[in-house]
């Protein structure tokens, strides 16, 4: 994949009824954020989903990142949360360390469950008169 990227994609159910029951102070303290602001609660707590996604050693390589609500209808609960898509040059160096912390300490893990992953390869882009990844065959 040189010159190119991966893009992984994780579909994560919220155990909406959890979240609800929790409250809005615990559901800061999850997130490490506040909810009507958006603003870090406390930098130097550790025991939020932030500072799981954070908590690599400084330098470690970042990720584009973004997630997405969806919402698919019920079977007997709730079947929302979250997409993520994120892009990256090396999955192992740089997604699994992040899934590693957050299987291990991230509060959100009450709330919520990874019911669908994937890992795609983007190839690099062409110059005019190229294919499609071309410098991969």
């Amino acid at each position: 994949m040189t010159g190119g990227t991966y893009m992984v994609a994780r579909r994560i159910r919220t155990r909406i009824g959890a979240w609800d029951a929790a409250g809005d102070a615990a559901q800061e303290r999850a997130i490490g954020r506040e909810k009507r602001s958006g603003a870090v609660l406390d930098p130097r707590v550790e025991d939020s989903h932030i500072a799981a996604v954070r908590g690599g050693a400084k330098g470690d390589p970042r990720m584009l990142r973004r997630s997405y609500n969806f919402f698919d209808g019920a079977d007997g609960e709730l079947d929302a949360g979250l997409m993520l898509i994120a892009f990256m040059r090396d999955p192992r160096r740089q997604f699994v360390p992040v899934q590693q912390r957050l299987a291990e300490r991230d509060p959100l893990n009450a709330y919520s469950v990874a019911t669908g992953s994937a890992v795609f390869a983007v190839p690099p882009g062409w110059a005019p008169g190229g294919r499609l990844a071309e410098g991969l065959l």
